[in-house]
């Protein structure tokens, strides 16, 4: 339930999809009679970050958070044993993206990323990923004219690598995940070149006369 609320909040839906959501399970879950008398009551998240149980933060820096947390208290009676639990559930996709860019000979950029998927902060797997660059003020998709090349590490982590032909000294990288839960997260980093290290150590050897 939290999950698929999430995907589709993460997609563009409203953040009340998952009060929703959550108050036609209830309702279902009191329907149960057989079980006894069931009561499921949920109180989603509220606070700087979470609304309605959702938080989108997708404008920071090299990390890119879609979550949903919500607090539940399940009371069940006339069974053998009655029941009375408190629990919160909490679903999160993470992503992390670091990287630098090497100017080639034919004076374009070679970008370099290393992104991270996570779960839950466990590695996860990636359904589908896209790649954009911004080139004076305008966003392009990465495609096959950029020699863009992911290499799948398996555990959650992705090698990319992508061509450029920008003019500017930054290039500032957005990158739009599916994880295979379908719950969409991005991230946005601003991409530089490494700075050359030149060394300052002195000549030492001796020098002799003749």
């Amino acid at each position: 339930m939290l999950i698929s609320s999430l995907a589709n909040v993460s997609n563009g839906e409203p953040s009340s999809v998952l009060p929703a959501n959550l108050n036609t399970f209830s309702q279902l879950v009191a329907s149960l009679h057989h079980l006894g008398t069931i009561s499921l009551n949920f109180t989603p998240l509220n606070d700087s970050a979470y609304d309605s149980g959702t938080y989108l933060s997708w404008n920071t820096s090299d990390i890119g958070v879609s979550s949903a947390y919500v607090n539940f208290t399940l009371r069940v009676y006339g069974v053998e044993e009655d029941i009375d639990a408190a629990f919160a559930v909490n679903v999160t996709t993470t992503i992390t993206i670091s990287g630098s860019y090497a100017t080639l000979l034919s004076g374009e950029k070679q970008v370099n990323l290393t992104c991270r998927v996570y779960n839950e902060d466990e590695p996860a797997l990636a359904k589908n990923m896209t790649f954009f660059y911004e080139n004076s003020g305008n966003w392009t998709q990465v495609d096959a004219s950029n020699n863009l090349f992911i290499t799948d590490q398996g555990n959650g982590t992705y090698l990319v690598s992508f061509t450029v032909d920008i003019p500017s000294g930054t290039v500032p990288v957005s990158v739009h995940v599916y994880d295979s839960r379908d719950v969409f997260v991005l991230a946005n980093t601003p991409v530089q070149e490494p700075k050359r290290k030149f060394s300052s150590r002195l000549n030492t050897h001796p020098v002799t006369s003749k």
